[in-house]
């Protein structure tokens, strides 16, 4: 799986993909946050199911106002370093802010929830950024998983969690 495929999946999902991934609004047109940091460019290819790729992981969730996925890219567990894709979709107007967030967990329990990523463009934008997430124990990285919330500054209002 690639960025490309990634990105492609997040905006068309086939029907069988679409039972993998709570997100509403897939069909959704282009990258509505221009203030998003650079990224690839999208590579049209067909997203893979975990059965054809299993390195490859997506993890989403949906609470109110907000739904947002990491798609993980050749994980390998334990492993040190991970690349990843973190996207977040703002479904409400309401004036709060959306955020999405990486957990992790190494083999010895340590687990890390990353700092948040946050827009707050207003109801349907979905940034996403590509990045990477390093172990914190000399353990690695075993399970990866996401958090998804609605800010009210820098309070969180309500969030959700998915782990694999």
């Amino acid at each position: 799986m690639t960025w490309g495929t990634l990105l492609h999946f997040r905006r068309s999902a086939t029907a069988a993909a679409a039972s993998m991934l709570v997100l509403g609004g897939l069909a959704s047109t282009a990258h509505a946050d221009s203030t998003a940091p650079s990224s690839p460019a999208v590579k049209k290819t067909a997203f893979q199911p975990a059965a054809a790729n299993a390195s490859s992981e997506l993890h989403s969730c949906k609470t109110t106002g907000a739904n947002g996925y990491v798609g993980v890219y050749n994980f390998h567990p334990p492993q040190n370093r991970v690349k990843i894709q973190l996207s977040v979709k703002d479904t409400l107007a309401d004036g709060k802010s959306v955020g999405v967030r990486v957990l992790t967990k190494a083999r010895n329990g340590a687990f890390k929830a990353w700092a948040w990523h946050t827009a707050s463009g207003g109801q349907g934008t979905w940034p996403y950024w590509n990045t990477y997430v390093d172990a914190t124990s000399d353990r690695g990285i075993n399970f990866i998983g996401v958090q998804v919330a609605r800010f009210v500054g820098h309070n969180v209002v309500n969030s959700c969690k998915s782990w694999h």
